[in-house]
């Protein structure tokens, strides 16, 4: 028959979402999303004198290589949500009121981006200040894999694609959980 109709070759993969349907979310097996909101947050940044006089005027050893403010906002810019979701995860890493200086955790950020040698160590505090504001002091930089961490001391690692969290336990890293990076 020359009257045959054309068939559709392609076959369509797409679905169609239904935005009203109902399906599973973390807590329910029947739930609709009604909202999707973006929440954004402040970070007051200090410098301590210690990480000033180290960019300045360096240390017994010479000047500090790698250490600017701009290489430090960016890093803190970078880890700042993966630092808060760890907080909420493990406790610990961003300081609540009442503040106890001596007390307070001090958290180390690591730059492993580069995959140099020699990468960039941050030691930091996180307060929470407000609902929508955390204060951030740099108590010093180095960029030397010898970087003394404490005991106890909680390292978040920059990599390409993730972060990870580690804790120096018993003079050893255990590693307690990766965010990919977005």
């Amino acid at each position: 028959m020359a009257g045959e109709r054309p068939r559709i070759k392609s076959i369509i993969t797409e679905s169609i979402v239904n935005l009203e349907a109902y399906s599973e979310n973390c807590c329910s097996k029947n739930a609709r999303q009604v909202l999707l909101s973006p929440h954004k947050f402040n970070s007051d940044v200090w410098a301590d004198k210690h990480y000033t006089i180290r960019v300045q005027q360096g240390d017994d050893n010479g000047v500090r290589e790698g250490i600017e403010l701009e290489a430090i906002l960016e890093l803190i810019r970078d880890t700042f949500n993966h630092v808060i979701n760890y907080s909420l995860k493990y406790g610990k890493i961003v300081n609540f009121p009442p503040f106890a200086p001596p007390q307070s955790t001090r958290i180390v950020i690591q730059n492993h981006v580069d995959n140099e040698e020699h990468f960039l160590n941050v030691a930091l505090e996180y307060h929470f200040l407000d609902v929508d504001t955390y204060e951030v002091t740099v108590w010093t930089a180095m960029k030397h894999k010898g970087f003394h961490i404490r005991e106890g001391q909680y390292i978040i690692q920059l990599h390409h694609d993730k972060t990870i969290l580690l804790q120096f336990v018993k003079r050893v890293l255990k590693k307690l959980h990766t965010f990919d990076r977005k």
